[in-house]
């Protein structure tokens, strides 16, 4: 009896151990690949790293039941496809450096997954993910973002690096035994493609960015067939050390060319642990790129040269899985390190300092007008060689209706307001020199020049007034010179004289316009502005109100040197006309001189003294003669009052030298007409810093002398550039570092700049209340 009872109790247990303990050697169905490489990885002991061991580890090297699922395959796990592979399917696969804890990767069939409420957060995720160890529910969600296609940049990254422990064993430990076999290298391709596709989808993580890129360039490094130049260079920053990738690039560059181009220097500045990249780098990217690239290319043609250092390079990778720990040291023995070489960093360094600091404007532009990249204001900003209108924007519009207005013209009159309308003004308020300023750089930068212009001594545009646009037939080299700026007020001057009677004689003024191009020397590109600048004052005709208050209060002494360098230019090249002496009357008795003393300075250019007026005035037909005309052989000699004065020429020494003393003149000249109202100023506390102001805290970004300065504007709403400069010289501050530097910190608080213009300093006060608080 109790021999049967035993059978039966055997039996029952038997049944147990088929229905329930014999489920877990039950093998899901697999998508298996037709692939030479499907054994099983080698082991290779790295260290320990904490991990869920099995509790049979004997079967697990004994039988393993794990495939790898390879791309173009599809694999269902708990009844979801698992499309285009590249990952670790089954049972007992262990890790590579640990044998007795289960590869991190491996998806385990035979585990529970919760499909109905899935983890698609990834609130069960931990810093070292294994599949194993992951909820039911993360699982479910795990497997939901494959079934989708690993595309969604919004999952939880643990998801991306599980899926990548599998494609860095793959490539590291399975495919690296087969370096020679073509369908190696053709599922090595795969592989690589994904994880590129991978970082670009996950851009925004710089852990994975840093693995990936570590990963694709050392598999690059342990395989190649090809330099690592032929790639293209990245274009922005990968971490915190130069990515393994560029490295062996920047190498084999140098190896092979002794040379490196623009776009490679870009790439290196970039990714350089020490380069220090300021706002506008950041805020700019792609305009500060691109100007990099155009100026380095302008200073260095052929690249720079730079021969091959000794120093090797050699890298440790250290694997993101967990299965994999320790590191793999690898060495390149035929390719340079560029890293240890300092002397390019200093030069590339030159060259973005001198970038950063032209796009300055440009990005406190962009800080302060956040959507406004492409708008007209943005666009006459830019330096020069980005200046380049895009097919429809507003600069664009601008350029085409000037250039259907120049057609094949030197010069175009137009009105004022059309030009208003086709720039898109934003106001009908009289128009600030703020915005005139920014509309003729607008022009320059499409290659036309407008008259008047506030950058050239110009007033503003009327609304009610005219302009001439022009074309730039040569590149504007800076601010107007004393001589441009002496010779358009004369200009102005003798336009404005010419007009006082209601009508204007063009020959009258266009005939000292040839005069002051060749007494003043100046640029090709000024002498076409004078050009223009003369037909907009004819057509303006410029008006004398205020002008004879203003020459009133002039002292005699400042009006008569005015009066006898306006002769000056007349007599540059040693004749004066009947038109020129009309008009240098006329100039004269505005001026409140005497109209004969032009005359006696006329004569004072030889350098004789003049007991009288000389008399130049001829008849007919003659049209011009030497100074004074020479008397005739057979004529009487007059009385000693009335004699006429022996013939001689100008001293031309005496003319240019006065004719160089052009600043002077130019700052008189600009005091009459400068017609735009004073800017009042808020009183500037004293410069001296108080052992209080040395001791309070530093404002964010700031160190202590910035701080003082900073806290020195409180109150302010502007400020001459005379005072700015000495607060900032009081805190042993170089004033236009300081300014920046003040910026750059205004920038990370508030995103607007603190100080703003030239002369005045603009104090923004909401701003200032937002980094003192």
């Amino acid at each position: 009896m109790v021999g049967i009872w035993l059978f039966v109790s055997a039996g029952v247990v038997f049944l147990l151990y088929k229905l329930f303990g014999g489920t877990q050697n039950k093998r899901p169905p697999l998508a298996r690949e037709a692939n030479p490489l499907h054994s099983s990885p080698s082991t290779v002991s790295r260290g320990a790293r904490n991990r869920r061991t099995l509790d049979r580890p004997r079967q697990l090297n004994a039988l393993p039941e794990s495939v790898w699922v390879p791309a173009g395959s599809t694999v269902d796990v708990h009844g979801i496809p698992l499309p285009n592979g590249m990952c670790y399917v089954g049972t007992g696969l262990a890790s590579v450096d640990e044998p007795r804890a289960v590869e991190p990767a491996l998806i385990d069939p035979t585990l529970k997954v919760d499909l109905a409420q899935p983890d698609t957060a990834g609130n069960g995720l931990h810093y070292w993910p294994s599949y194993s160890e992951l909820t039911p529910a993360t699982r479910g969600g795990y497997l939901l973002w494959l079934a989708e296609g690993r595309q969604d940049p919004q999952a939880p990254i643990g998801f991306v690096f599980l899926f990548f422990y599998g494609i860095e064993r793959r490539l590291l430990a399975d495919l690296q035994h087969h370096t020679q076999s073509p369908v190696a290298e053709a599922e090595r391709a795969a592989l690589l493609a994904e994880v590129a596709r991978l970082i670009w989808t996950y851009e925004g993580n710089s852990s994975f960015q840093r693995y990936a890129t570590h990963l694709t360039a050392t598999v690059d490094a342990l395989n190649a067939s090809r330099p690592a130049y032929n790639h293209p260079p990245p274009t922005r920053r990968i971490g915190y050390d130069m990515p393994l990738g560029l490295r062996r690039a920047l190498g084999e560059l140098v190896r092979d060319t002794n040379a490196v181009p623009a776009p490679w220097a870009l790439a290196w500045l970039l990714n350089h642990p020490e380069a220090k990249m300021r706002t506008p780098a950041q805020r700019c990217q792609v305009e500060f790129q691109a100007l990099f690239q155009l100026r380095f290319e302008r200073k260095y043609p052929q690249g720079m040269a730079l021969p091959p250092n000794k120093r090797r390079l050699h890298w440790n990778y250290r694997p993101a899985n967990g299965g994999m720990t320790g590191t793999r040291q690898i060495t390149l023995n035929d390719v340079p390190d560029v890293l240890a070489l300092s002397r390019p960093l200093t030069l590339f360094q030159a060259v973005a300092d001198e970038c950063m600091n032209d796009l300055d404007a440009y990005s406190r532009y962009l800080g302060k007008h956040p959507n406004g990249r492409g708008s007209v204001d943005a666009f006459a900003l830019l330096p020069t060689e980005l200046a380049v209108p895009s097919g429809d924007g507003p600069a664009a519009k601008l350029q085409t209706w000037a250039n259907h207005c120049l057609a094949d013209q030197a010069s175009a009159l137009i009105r004022s307001t059309a030009l208003l309308d086709a720039w898109g003004r934003p106001t009908t308020a009289k128009l600030t020199k703020k915005e005139a300023t920014t509309l003729s750089s607008v022009l320059a930068k499409l290659g036309i020049g407008l008259e008047p212009d506030p950058r050239f001594a110009g007033p503003p545009l009327r609304d009610d007034g005219h302009a001439v646009l022009f074309r730039l037939h040569a590149a504007e080299a800076g601010p107007p010179s004393q001589q441009y700026r002496a010779s358009a007020l004369l200009l102005h001057l003798a336009a404005a004289v010419a007009a006082a009677d209601g009508t204007i004689d063009p020959t009258e003024v266009e005939h000292l316009e040839r005069h002051l191009e060749h007494a003043m020397d100046m640029r090709e590109d000024q002498t076409h502005r004078l050009r223009a600048h003369l037909r907009w004052l004819l057509a303006d005709q410029p008006s004398m109100a205020g002008l004879k208050k203003r020459l009133e209060n002039m002292s005699p002494d400042v009006r008569k040197r005015i009066g006898q360098f306006a002769v000056t230019v007349a007599g540059a090249d040693g004749r004066i006309e009947p038109a020129e002496v009309k008009v240098l009357r006329r100039q004269y008795a505005m001026l409140g001189l005497a109209p004969d003393d032009v005359y006696a300075d006329i004569h004072a250019l030889a350098g004789i003294p003049a007991a009288e007026p000389v008399t130049v005035r001829i008849g007919k037909p003659t049209t011009g003669h030497t100074i004074p005309r020479p008397p005739k052989p057979q004529a009487p000699a007059p009385s000693p009052a009335r004699a006429p004065q022996p013939g001689f020429n100008l001293d031309m020494n005496q003319v240019q030298a006065k004719i160089r003393d052009t600043a002077e003149v130019a700052e008189l000249l600009e005091g009459i007409f400068n017609t735009e109202p004073e800017v009042t100023y808020t009183a500037v506390p004293p410069t001296h810093v108080s052992t209080q102001a040395a001791a309070a805290p530093l404002l964010s970004g700031l160190d202590q002398a910035h701080s003082n300065l900073v806290r020195e504007l409180q109150g302010l709403e502007a400020l001459p550039r005379e005072a700015f400069e000495k607060l900032a010289l009081a805190q042993n501050l170089l004033p236009d570092g300081a300014l920046d530097r003040i910026n750059e910190a205004s920038f990370e608080v508030a995103d607007a700049p603190l100080l703003e213009g030239e002369n005045p300093i603009l104090v923004a006060r909401d701003v200032l209340a937002e980094i003192l608080t």
